[in-house]
């Protein structure tokens, strides 16, 4: 297991270099130099769609044959938010990033019924005893400061920044039973802080439109806990209540590219697709396979949880941008 994530982290610094060596052939020019000052402000929505979760188990049948998987789960584009703030000042820029998007919920509506038996850990499952929902939900945020170097290169710039990130994601089997709700709850939080390279390359530039490309990649240290809890709303009966934490090397990349239309040279509109890569994080929907269930005769059961770090989401989209310059 050490090995293996050893040598995860060799593979996330050799793709992190190789995505700052791409960025760099693009940028390949005669280097200029920049003498320039100003502040631009950023701000517009984001419409990016999430692939689906791992294929893992979540309703089975009594031969144990998997009948509701979590790679079932269609997700739909949603909007977000996204805010930049650039400063210009001799030959370096200066940028802080927000992106944000929260209640992002696809649903298994009316899955479940009295045939088919509800996963809970790997080695315990129970009979479900009517229709129930399944749902999961994702939520997003991310905060930047990078720093650039403006006229490396005669077409774009190159630099370095932080990155936190957190994304949580949430799992939840509910049933109602006698004008209550039994419920599986289970959810992954992810805490991703690390130095990441960024770049930027001017593909064209006119008097009205521009194009341009940016990205960055980075190494980052994952800090995740998870829970793992079934219970019945309005008894306060819980049947399983698992916590545990765990922390390991994650990697995020992000590419975006822009069409932006100079109004006039302050106002700007922009429009663009993006796509993002993040590995090494925990999903709500892979807890119950990692979960041991030690003693099922007590109440609440005990037992063992450690997150699986394993997980990969990618994100893409499009997005809409105001760009004001002063």
């Amino acid at each position: 297991m050490l090995n293996q994530k050893r040598n995860r982290k060799c593979i996330y610094k050799a793709i992190t270099l190789s995505v700052a060596l791409c960025i760099s052939t693009v940028c390949l020019g005669q280097q200029q130099r920049v003498m320039t000052e100003g502040w631009t402000a950023n701000m517009g929505v984001l419409f990016l769609q999430r692939d689906n979760a791992p294929g893992y188990a979540l309703l089975a049948d009594d031969n144990g044959v998997a009948t509701h998987l979590g790679s079932d789960f269609d997700f739909q584009s949603e909007a977000g938010i996204e805010f930049t703030l650039e400063r210009k000042l001799d030959e370096w820029l200066s940028q802080a990033r927000y992106t944000g998007m929260s209640n992002w919920i696809a649903a298994q509506i009316g899955s479940g019924d009295a045939t088919e038996n509800l996963i809970i850990a790997s080695n315990l499952s129970q009979d479900v005893g009517g229709v129930g929902s399944l749902i999961n939900g994702t939520d997003f945020k991310s905060i930047e400061f990078n720093f650039q170097r403006l006229g490396l290169t005669k077409h774009g710039h190159l630099g370095f920044g932080f990155r936190y990130l957190k994304l949580d994601d949430h799992y939840q089997y509910r049933e109602s039973s006698g004008g209550n709700q039994d419920v599986l709850n289970s959810i992954a939080s992810n805490q991703l802080y690390g130095f990441q390279l960024t770049g930027h390359a001017d593909v064209y530039s006119g008097d009205s439109i521009s194009i341009s490309l940016d990205g960055n990649a980075g190494v980052y240290h994952n800090e995740a806990s998870t829970e793992l809890k079934q219970y019945t709303t309005g008894t306060g009966t819980n049947q399983l209540n698992l916590e545990s934490v765990n922390d390991d090397a994650a990697f995020v990349a992000e590419l975006r590219l822009a069409l932006k239309y100079h109004i006039n040279p302050r106002v700007s509109i922009a429009a663009g697709y993006q796509v993002m890569w993040i590995d090494g994080i925990a999903l709500g929907t892979g807890q119950m396979n990692d979960a041991v269930i030690t003693d099922s005769g007590s109440s609440p059961m005990q037992g063992l949880l450690s997150p699986n770090l394993s997980e990969t989401l990618q994100f893409n989209g499009a997005f809409v941008h105001l760009v004001y310059t002063w």
